[in-house]
């Protein structure tokens, strides 16, 4: 045999291997476009709903099972290509670009998306919305700053998140190496139109109309005017929504709002990732919300009821410990959800309930519930910024420190 038989051998074998690789890449990625291929596996059951026996002091309120189901939302009330906003033209991409929607948290992701509309909106420009999105995770880091890679989803409508980590490295945002979506879209399009109609592709009443109305507000009501006109939720979002505020016992303009945010707090270190870098937040116990919610309401007597949002389970748990004088002779009242645990759900995980229908509908009645009150006491994040810009004047903010 010639010398190089056996190299020519092995040539071929690679060659063919090869061939065979890219035609099963190409029916593969055939396959995803169809809407067929690789699914996401089942949801991992949902995090138990701790609540802790009613008192005088503190109650749950049970807002019983979601009467808006995944198959009414897929069984045709979403279009199935909705457009986000106007079409997308050699016009308008070359004039101002289009609206990128971002993967990070609610109050992030809707800040951002309104900002950019409004910022469009006084050029005078017709809207787009880009998809994919933008994701929340970084891939590496560079110089200093996060790289992110775009992803054709929103993640807040596909559903709970499974984080993978090297062996023997913390959770965190900094080795997370990849995410797993493990339970089905809320609809086709994984997008907005989930629980949203379409987004207007220009100001009510056009450029000059919208910033008249918008002349002189602050940016959280300016985020709120363009919230009414932008994320108009489809009727059956809306009615599920009103059905689960009704439950909540809460009456306009008697009641404070506490805000205990923990969870993935824990793992920020931030933007300029390093191994060894110190966490940017503190943990604050409950008693030092407490403490400052009572000085606060000893000045608002009309203040009948505290509600009280949080992610964390172990504060639910820590509610024994209060007192009458505690709660300066109020009475607490707090949704009964599927919490996580501190930061156990990892880096930017807002499915404890492992379903993204779930929280987005306990998000939307929190939003109504806050707009009741006038009162909040808590810690200053983009969430915040959603929730107290919804709420009626005349109000008081109180920010506790989060400095580590």
């Amino acid at each position: 045999r010639s010398p190089y038989y056996s190299t020519a051998r092995l040539l071929g074998v690679v060659t063919a291997f090869g061939a065979i690789a890219s035609l099963f890449n190409r029916n593969l990625d055939a396959m995803r476009a169809s809407g067929h291929g690789r699914q996401p596996r089942a949801a991992a059951a949902a995090l138990p709903t701790v609540v802790i026996a009613d008192t005088d002091l503190y109650r749950a309120i049970h807002l019983g099972p979601v009467l808006v189901t995944v198959d009414q939302i897929n069984g045709g009330q979403t279009p199935p290509s909705s457009p986000q906003g106007c079409p997308q033209t050699a016009e308008n991409i070359w004039t101002f670009g289009g609206v990128q929607l971002t993967n990070h948290g609610w109050g992030v992701d809707v800040f951002n998306l309104l900002a950019q509309m409004d910022t469009v909106w006084r050029k005078g420009a017709s809207v787009y919305l880009t998809m994919p999105a933008v994701a929340w995770h970084p891939n590496k880091t560079v110089r200093g700053g996060r790289t992110e890679r775009r992803v054709d989803y929103w993640h807040y409508s596909v559903g709970y998140i499974e984080e993978k980590y090297a062996r023997g490295q913390k959770q965190s945002e900094l080795n997370a190496v990849s995410y797993v979506y493990t339970a089905p879209p809320v609809c086709k399009n994984k997008d907005l139109s989930c629980y949203f109609q379409t987004i207007p592709c220009s100001p009510p009443g056009g450029k000059d109309a919208w910033i008249a109305k918008t002349a002189g507000m602050s940016r959280g009501d300016l985020m709120y005017a363009a919230r009414q006109e932008i994320l108009r939720p489809h009727p059956w979002i809306e009615r599920e929504v009103n059905r689960r505020v009704s439950l909540v016992p809460v009456t306009p303009g008697q009641c404070a709002v506490l805000h205990v945010r923990r969870s993935d707090t824990a793992l920020n270190r931030g933007f300029a990732l390093k191994p060894d870098a110190k966490r940017v937040f503190r943990t604050i116990p409950l008693r030092e919300y407490i403490t400052k919610s009572k000085q606060v309401l000893e000045k608002h007597p009309q203040i009948t009821t505290i509600f009280m949002i949080t992610d964390d389970v172990s504060v639910i748990e820590e509610l024994p410990t209060l007192t009458s004088d505690d709660l300066a002779n109020r009475r607490l009242i707090y949704l009964a959800r599927a919490r996580f645990r501190g930061a156990e759900g990892g880096w930017e995980n807002h499915f404890p309930s492992k379903s993204a229908l779930e929280e987005v509908l306990t998000i939307m009645t929190i939003e109504k519930v806050v707009r009741k009150c006038t009162v909040w006491v808590g810690t200053k994040s983009s969430f915040q910024g959603f929730l107290t810009a919804g709420m009626q004047p005349p109000i008081e903010t109180v920010m506790l420190s989060t400095a580590t």
